[in-house]
């Protein structure tokens, strides 16, 4: 079920890629590597529930490996662009989510 539900949100990752690519001009290679590589790897993820056991786990050291490599290739063929604020902004409203999540229910205390 964990393997199916990372599949779902990898192919909404892919059509995010693809859309970006529309309009990526000289980025454009780089999104369709970032969506090839992608897609990719999650067609092989179930494929691997398929084989023994001590071929499944040397299969997903490979299939981590190759995902991890996917971005560094497409980023090297063409760079995405990216947006300092935004990135900024995405991390302070993780932390501040994490440590919203983190507080027990019932004990936060007020100053």
């Amino acid at each position: 079920m964990l393997i199916l539900a990372c599949v779902v949100m990898r192919l909404a990752l892919v059509a995010r890629w693809l859309r970006a690519s529309r309009s990526a001009g000289q980025a454009r290679r780089a999104t369709l590597i970032h969506a090839g590589g992608i897609t990719g790897v999650r067609l092989l993820r179930p494929a691997s529930l398929l084989l023994p056991e001590s071929a499944f786990f040397v299969a997903l050291v490979v299939l981590v490996g190759t995902e991890l490599a996917v971005p560094i290739i497409a980023e090297r063929t063409g760079s995405t662009p990216w947006h300092p604020h935004h990135i900024t902004e995405r991390y302070g409203l993780f932390t501040l989510i994490l440590l919203g999540e983190s507080l027990p229910v019932g004990q936060a205390t007020t100053a």
